[in-house]
């Protein structure tokens, strides 16, 4: 699909090819060089996928926009080298690969650095007892090298507003490991230690008004009825403590009264019987 990247001053400037500029700021100090480098992985991938049946052959010096570097034919062996063991699951496939074509050139300059790569190939491989066939092709070459580059900033209608790195990446790296290279890195370029994210903190929403105008009457209403409770219940424990006070004196008054009752009884009593024995 393509890449697009501008570094100046201290914004970096990403897009997708036919989509539109994202800026930022470098997430690392070697963001900037580590992407520059980026654009030269679909080389070192190829490569790295049709190298054990590959025979190299020097076709001497070659200029490349100026520059000298020296020219490699390169074709399928007679007799391609075993691949190299892999090491993560999913790359396992690769150790029984089997180069069947194999066709292109490289130039490199004086310190190694590609020039112009162009591959072509075919490989087999076996996977969950099935037999693939890929064909994969690359061709990249530089121009303009050493030659003045005007770089222009992209205009602000042109630059859209920049995601946040999502906490799926997080996730992804912690449920990964062993298995896929973590995508997120330290400050000094070695992969970070997966983690699980750590849930979104959802922003703090101020209620609506018209909420707000309940609450504050709820609340004075639930005053109001404590006041009244608070009211009733001293009401209840002035009667209680007046009813305690007054109970010895009128159980005093109470004895007192059925005593003088019993008394009269008793001397109706004894009349009546005065009267009916003087009858006799």
């Amino acid at each position: 699909y393509g890449r697009e990247a501008i570094f100046t001053g201290d914004k970096l400037y990403l897009r997708p090819r036919y989509q539109r500029w994202h800026r930022r700021a470098p997430e690392t100090v070697d963001e900037p060089l580590a992407l520059r480098d980026s654009f030269f992985s679909p080389v070192a991938a190829t490569w790295d996928l049709l190298a054990p049946g590959a025979e190299l052959t020097d076709l001497g010096a070659t200029q490349v926009s100026g520059r000298s570097g020296r020219k490699i034919a390169v074709k399928l062996a007679p007799r391609p080298a075993k691949p190299a063991a892999e090491t993560l699951t999913q790359r396992k496939w690769r150790e029984h690969r089997i180069v069947e074509e194999l066709a292109g050139e490289v130039v490199l300059d004086d310190k190694g650095a590609p020039l112009v790569v162009k591959l072509a190939g075919t490989v087999s491989f076996m996977r969950d007892g099935r037999r693939f066939k890929m064909r994969t092709s690359l061709a990249s070459e530089l121009t303009g090298i050493g030659a003045p580059v005007a770089i222009s900033v992209p205009a602000d209608a042109e630059v859209v507003a920049t995601p946040e790195r999502p906490r799926e990446v997080d996730d992804r790296d912690f449920l990964l490991q062993g298995i896929a290279p973590p995508l997120r890195k330290n400050p000094d370029g070695t992969a970070a230690t997966p983690a699980p994210a750590a849930p979104p903190v959802a922003p703090a929403v101020a209620p609506p008004a018209e909420a707000t105008k309940d609450k504050k009457a709820r609340d004075d209403k639930n005053a109001d009825d404590e006041k009244s409770d608070t009211k009733s219940r001293d009401a209840d424990s002035k009667a209680d403590d007046e009813r305690s006070e007054s109970t010895p004196s009128d159980k005093a008054d109470a004895r007192k009264a059925d005593t003088t009752s019993r008394d009269k009884a008793d001397a109706a009593k004894s009349d009546t019987t005065s009267d009916d024995k003087g009858a006799e």
